[in-house]
């Protein structure tokens, strides 16, 4: 008879959550620093159509994203087969990370998000920091993708509503930048203070998101390659 091995006993950087009874696994960024803010639905509970209330946060800032008590949480759903919350573009559709609010301030920093974005009508942001600097990821009334913090600059792009995109905004002055997939714009935007971090913020920008994050620097092009291509082949867009 053979000797039994030592026990190997692993320790995985994310954790395992438990949405539907499973334990499920949510994979790393791939980066050498996970993000101070992940929020993914994969960590949401419930059957579609029922209503989100709040995301425990898989970075290392910890806390949750929330509904805040007078507005009505988005829903749990899919689009196109991707597990999404859904957000329907009214002001009280939305969640914020407002325990963290005051980590933000004025420094680079990188934000994220895995969503389809619906064209509203006026425009609006609909992922980055609110209600009141209502500063991230904006989308205008023709469909174009642009990144605010105290001055806007514009991907040059039309995103397609209802289609899978990543999109990333290095918010760092003079030398900021804006992705989706795999093209770059870059840009110039201010140094503003911004708090909270949020989604579905602007009450103008229905979206339904898979998953939005932040790092509290400016990541350089081979990590924002590493982060697009990663998020892209978990979530098969």
């Amino acid at each position: 008879m053979s000797n039994i091995g030592p026990t190997v006993i692993r320790h995985y950087p994310t954790p395992f959550l438990n949405p539907a009874g499973l334990e499920r696994f949510i994979p790393s960024l791939g980066l050498p620093v996970e993000p101070t803010r992940r929020y993914s639905v994969l960590s949401a509970t419930g059957a579609d159509g029922s209503p989100v209330i709040t995301l425990p946060n898989l970075g290392s800032a910890g806390g949750s994203l929330g509904v805040l008590a007078a507005d009505t949480p988005p829903l749990l759903g899919t689009r196109n087969g991707v597990p999404a919350i859904k957000t329907n573009g009214a002001n009280s559709a939305r969640m914020f990370d407002a325990p963290l609010e005051t980590a933000i301030g004025t420094a680079p920093v990188t934000i994220y998000a895995v969503a389809t974005i619906a064209i509203p009508a006026t425009g609006g942001t609909f992922v980055g920091w609110g209600p009141t600097t209502n500063a991230g990821i904006k989308i205008t009334p023709a469909g174009v993708l642009t990144a605010y913090r105290g001055s806007e600059f514009s991907s040059g792009q039309t995103v397609p509503a209802g289609q899978w995109r990543v999109m990333v905004f290095v918010a760092n002055g003079a030398s900021s930048v804006l992705r989706i997939n795999d093209t770059e714009v870059n840009g110039t935007t201010g140094t503003t203070s911004i708090a909270p971090y949020a989604f579905g913020m602007g009450g103008n920008t229905p979206a339904d998101v898979a998953e939005i994050g932040q790092f509290d620097r400016a990541l350089t092009k081979a990590e924002r390659d590493t982060l697009v291509a990663n998020l892209r082949e978990q979530y098969g867009i």
